[in-house]
């Protein structure tokens, strides 16, 4: 069932290339040996090649049609994934961080995983959109996992009581934080000189949750083109 994809592909390669080949050998006898024996064969070799192509046709519709649930279900996890993660704020209290990123890293990411190892797209040569994916969308957030899972019995000893340690807890922290969230400073001009120079300015840090702004665009990106083979519509 998991693997639907990568038998379609090899079916349709497989078909293909028997489609092809009888195809010739058909024309071959037909058209360079004249007797009653080289017509029989290339009947035969006809019937092949009908049941070959009729073979090539249903896989070539069902490749479509898998290939297009698989991409849809990793569109579906992934999305479930970034919502959870896009909770994460920078003014929450330490407790309310480390309870995201424990439930983040206690979440099921199987089927997410799963459907990851179902995608095998047809003349993908040197697995390029494969790769795409891998890097862009699933890399990020399980490197991600990756960082929380580092410190993952550290938070849940704070959340005992065994390892109350505000300060330690801040410092790993300090190391997940960066692979969610962007800070950028915003300096905005509130006072000028005759000249119309600023002179005084008003610092701001936007905070932004970066991992989720990249993957989303991914998604309704090159992925979606991926998927639907169009890109996706614009919301008004």
């Amino acid at each position: 069932m998991g693997e639907r994809m990568s038998i379609y592909k090899k079916t349709i390669g497989l078909t293909g290339f028997i489609t092809i080949l009888s195809f010739v050998v058909c024309l071959v006898l037909h058209y360079l040996f004249m007797s009653e024996e080289a017509e029989f064969w290339c009947n035969v070799v006809l019937g092949i090649f009908s049941g070959a192509l009729l073979t090539l046709l249903s896989s070539v519709i069902g490749y479509r049609v898998e290939r297009k649930r698989v991409l849809e279900n990793f569109f579906y996890y992934t999305n479930k994934i970034l919502k959870q993660i896009n909770q994460y704020q920078m003014n929450m209290t330490l407790e309310e961080k480390i309870d995201l990123l424990l439930e983040y890293a206690d979440s099921d990411k199987i089927e997410w995983d799963s459907c990851l190892g179902e995608i095998d797209f047809l003349f993908d040569f040197g697995k390029k959109n494969y790769k795409y994916i891998y890097n862009s969308i699933y890399k990020p957030l399980w490197e991600l996992q990756v960082a929380i899972q580092k410190h993952y019995w550290h938070f849940k000893w704070y959340k005992d009581g065994t390892g109350k340690n505000d300060k330690v807890m801040e410092e790993f922290l300090k190391e997940i934080e960066p692979l969610i969230l962007d800070r950028e400073e915003m300096k905005t001009p509130i006072e000028t000189d005759q000249n119309g120079k600023a002179i005084k300015y008003l610092t701001a840090t936007a905070v932004t949750n970066r991992i989720v702004s990249s993957i989303n665009k991914e998604l309704t990106g090159k992925y979606y083109t991926l998927m639907y083979g169009k890109k996706a519509e614009k919301q008004m």
